[in-house]
């Protein structure tokens, strides 16, 4: 994965840039509920960053992130993760990376003009993270896993970097079992034109397939201990009408931008069950 590869974030980025300091920060998929709680008007942005808001306050409830603690957010994107820990609690060390400079460049104006504790962001690959072991009490991943070259490489990285007891939470689109054990020759063909557009416009999406081994299997080589699965497809699905609001929901349709057909193309293979968006929680077993 390579600087300015997240094509697809560019418009976020220079509206966030362009902004005033107040302006939303977070560039992954909401978490709506059950519906009950509010209603949201159709293709309203403040709906939208109301439910990014509400994902985001569902992982940092899952990471159990306390004062005193070291925190680290692989692929930080634009600082809204970092701020709201940075509001929520004292004395902790907020650490975050990502590949990309321009969106690094827009966390570091926010949280330099907002931020109560100490803080600094690295551009860097999940891959190899420029961090000494058993650095960190919390990871946190949101929505990012898909673009490292690697998961298998990744979750070596954060077994390495976090302390023992120390706790992963990730959301990450991963594959179904029976797209996870299909061979590309026997996939139906619409079900391999989704995945041909999703990897064309969201790239980097390198391993759709999960072709390294599920999460299981990975984050016991890691040296970490898988803990919670919890299923968001439902809770986020509300996010593809409101991104696509006023425009049809077909992938193939040419009159959808390249981020528009990226993102239908997503919402068929969630609702059609071959990926599924999941919050995953994983545990540093003690170092031997």
């Amino acid at each position: 994965m390579k600087p300015g590869e997240l094509d697809y974030a560019a418009a976020h980025v220079a509206a966030a840039q362009a902004a005033s300091d107040e302006s939303p920060l977070h560039l992954h998929l909401g978490d709506w509920g059950d519906g009950g709680e509010w209603t949201p008007e159709p293709g309203s942005e403040a709906d939208l960053r109301r439910a990014q808001v509400r994902l985001d306050q569902r992982v940092r409830a899952h990471a159990g992130l306390q004062s005193g603690q070291a925190i680290l957010d692989i692929g930080c994107g634009l600082g809204g993760t970092l701020l709201a820990i940075d509001r929520a609690l004292e004395g902790v060390r907020l650490v975050g990376v990502n590949i990309d400079p321009d969106q690094l460049a827009v966390a570091r104006r926010a949280l330099q003009a907002r931020a109560r504790n100490g803080w600094s962001l690295h551009e860097a690959n999940a891959c190899a993270l420029p961090f000494a072991s058993a650095s960190f009490d919390r990871v946190l991943a949101i929505e990012c896993a898909f673009h490292f070259p690697s998961r298998a490489r990744f979750l070596a990285e954060v077994g390495r970097v976090l302390r023992p007891g120390g706790r992963l939470v990730l959301t990450d689109f991963v594959a179904s079992p029976a797209l996870a054990e299909q061979s590309e020759p026997l996939a139906p063909a619409r079900l391999s034109r989704a995945i041909e557009i999703l990897v064309e416009a969201l790239a980097p999406w390198p391993d759709p397939r999960h072709s390294e081994g599920g999460y299981t299997k990975l984050a016991e080589r890691a040296g970490l201990e898988p803990r919670e699965i919890v299923d968001l497809r439902a809770a986020c699905a509300p996010s593809y009408d409101h991104i696509l609001f006023g425009k049809p929901r077909e992938f193939e349709v040419e009159v959808l931008g390249r981020d528009e057909r990226g993102c239908a193309a997503l919402a068929w293979l969630c609702e059609q069950d071959w990926l599924r968006l999941e919050l995953r929680s994983f545990e540093r077993r003690p170092c031997d």
